[in-house]
């Protein structure tokens, strides 16, 4: 039984039998071809790297705003075209970790054309996120508040051989279901966060993780998707669907 107050050590594996709904079935086409339109779009652009390059900066900022890491748009651009050396002088600290958050979605791209995903792989994200070696989580007192009735939402399971149990599984699963990549994508997201296997950067890198999978499965030729603008604008349904499954099973 599930219990937020209760680090949820019992989270169960992903139920891919599940997945596959009606409801779900009839979506995946349609939103296959919007991918293949994006993906065809991106291609043949004047400047793809420019492109790709300038779609990382808003989607780096996006997905850092979810997380009340602020940035400006003329700060962001600035920045990025400046020297190491001059960002690390004149730019603030916000600017920098969402810079730093393009530069894990740029490595993380390069990253999986070498190798498949892999839980090493995210924990190398969430470390060039925050800019120094992250670990597996090994202290207890994590937990996920619920801001409007100051409660607990949500305690991720506790104990480093547990989370790296899980997150092993979670690998697996990845790269072994025998479902569509979209499902995976979506059902290997609400695990990686269930999970939250750092102390701090955990949705920063799954969402990083959602293009990654999305480029390995070969629905995007570059991680082009702008996901977290959606999410900002979808805030509270985003985080209410993901704890449905949590707390109903509900996938």
């Amino acid at each position: 039984m599930w219990d937020p107050n209760i680090p949820y050590n019992n989270l169960p594996q992903i139920p891919e039998a599940k997945l596959e709904t009606r409801k779900v079935l009839k979506a995946l086409p349609s939103a296959r071809a919007i991918l293949a339109e994006l993906d065809r779009a991106a291609k043949q652009t004047v400047n793809p790297s420019l492109f790709i390059s300038a779609m990382h900066l808003f989607e780096a900022q996006a997905s850092s705003e979810i997380e009340n890491i602020i940035t400006t748009t003329d700060e962001l651009f600035t920045a990025a075209s400046q020297k190491s050396t001059t960002v690390s002088t004149y730019t603030t600290a916000a600017t920098k970790e969402t810079l730093r958050y393009k530069e894990a979605l740029t490595e993380g791209t390069e990253a999986i054309r070498q190798r498949p995903l892999t839980a090493n792989a995210a924990k190398d994200i969430c470390s060039t996120i925050h800019g120094y070696d992250v670990r597996i989580r090994d202290t207890p007192g994590i937990y996920i508040r619920d801001t409007t009735r100051n409660t607990r939402r949500y305690t991720p399971p506790e104990g480093k051989a547990v989370i790296e149990q899980k997150l092993g599984d979670w690998e697996k699963f990845i790269h072994s279901a025998n479902i569509d990549p979209l499902l995976i994508m979506a059902a290997a997201h609400y695990q990686f966060e269930a999970i939250h296997p750092f102390s701090d950067g955990n949705g920063r890198t799954g969402r990083i993780i959602n293009l990654l999978i999305l480029k390995e499965h070969k629905l995007l030729s570059e991680p082009v998707l702008f996901l977290s603008k959606h999410i900002i604008k979808h805030k509270n349904r985003y985080y209410d669907l993901l704890l449905n499954v949590t707390k109903e099973n509900d996938w």
